[in-house]
């Protein structure tokens, strides 16, 4: 299972840090007095937080060899299979 969540978590990588530093570019770049009264607090909120976006992608890309090692699982994908107590419902 982790095999097939590393091929995507690699391309969810990719994505969320392209994302995240074009969000970051932008919000960095759009002076205050553009942005309308109403919608001021949540732009500088939102320009608070990205950052932290980047930090918490970067602990997973950092931590997942230490989640893969833990993995007990089987490799055969097509072996696994979910069983359902259908009694005790």
């Amino acid at each position: 299972m982790l095999d097939v969540l590393n091929n995507k978590r690699l391309e969810a990588a990719k994505r969320a840090a392209i994302l995240t530093t074009a969000l970051q570019w932008l919000l960095g770049r759009v002076p205050l007095t553009v942005v309308p009264p109403q919608f001021r607090v949540g732009f500088l909120i939102a320009q608070r937080l990205v950052p932290y976006l980047g930090y918490v992608g970067g602990f997973v890309a950092w931590s997942w060899g230490a989640m893969k090692s833990f993995d007990k699982g089987t490799r055969d994908c097509e072996s696994t299979h979910l069983e359902i107590d259908t009694d005790s419902v």
